[in-house]
């Protein structure tokens, strides 16, 4: 089912915003071999909810770290 155009533009609006929320509040992690990497996320212990992007989805830098970003967070409990 197609948008009005009327809501079509609150939908484009919504997701622009959306976009640079996330830009804005993202944080570029240190490398998983960085000294930096562990203790990173120790910030998360009391967090709910942690997003992590994957821009770089697919690359072996992403998989290095998406595997040492979750042995930091598994003794919080994610």
């Amino acid at each position: 089912m197609a948008l009005s155009p009327a809501a079509e533009r609150i939908r484009e609006r919504t997701e622009r915003e959306l976009i640079e929320l996330l830009h804005r509040a993202g944080e570029h992690l240190p490398a998983p071999e960085h000294d930096d990497f562990g203790p990173y996320f120790d910030r998360f212990a009391r967090a709910k909810v942690v997003l992590l992007g994957e821009s770089t989805h697919g690359t072996s830098q992403f998989y290095r770290a998406r595997a040492k970003g979750a042995a930091e967070t598994y003794p919080f409990g994610f």
